[in-house]
């Protein structure tokens, strides 16, 4: 009966031997993929890293201001923004943007225009007359748009360009023109 008992014993050793080497080769594999997948993910990281550095240097050295809203409060803003509009860095996160209108009147027009062009057309562009911090008005080309960032759902680039000498030359122009006839 001791001999029976012997030889299934070794029998459940050499079974559990073989299982353990194929367990550990089978776990061999696995590492092995996980250092490959490991691999992949540190290069997929250093290509984000790489594109976001791109990406960061156009948005903070753009010749026009770049902003993005979320419910007409300011969420990121480039220095050309704060530039134009005569605010120290930092000083329009999260601001409304009825800091850049001359009235409550303008600021809501404003807001129910583009609202309504966004839903209907796309990319609104319009030309208005905005305000300075120090209060002082400027002529800016506003195009705004909707864009689908995870993080800020519902959001609205903006970029803004002081066209205030364009408008100048135009009426400058225009008062030659009437001067002449």
């Amino acid at each position: 009966m001791f001999e029976h008992l012997r030889g299934v014993g070794q029998q459940a050793h050499y079974l559990a031997g073989s299982a353990l080497q194929v367990g550990a080769s089978g776990l061999a594999k696995q590492c092995r993929a996980l250092e490959e997948a490991s691999r992949r993910l540190s290069e997929q990281a250093l290509q984000l890293r790489s594109a976001n550095s791109e990406l960061r240097g156009i948005f903070d050295h753009a010749t026009a201001g770049i902003v993005i809203l979320q419910s007409r409060r300011v969420l990121r803003c480039n220095r050309k923004v704060e530039e134009i509009f005569g605010y120290p860095p930092g000083a329009l996160l999260n601001q409304s943007t009825r800091l850049w209108y001359g009235s409550e009147a303008e600021y809501e027009t404003a807001g129910q225009l583009i609202e309504h062009q966004l839903d209907q057309t796309g990319p609104h562009v319009r030309e208005q007359e905005m305000r300075r911090r120090d209060g002082s008005r400027f002529w800016a080309r506003l195009t705004n748009a909707r864009i689908d960032i995870p993080e800020f759902p519902n959001a609205i680039i903006g970029i803004i360009e002081d066209v205030t000498t364009e408008h100048r030359n135009a009426e400058e122009l225009r008062r030659l023109a009437e001067v002449e006839v």
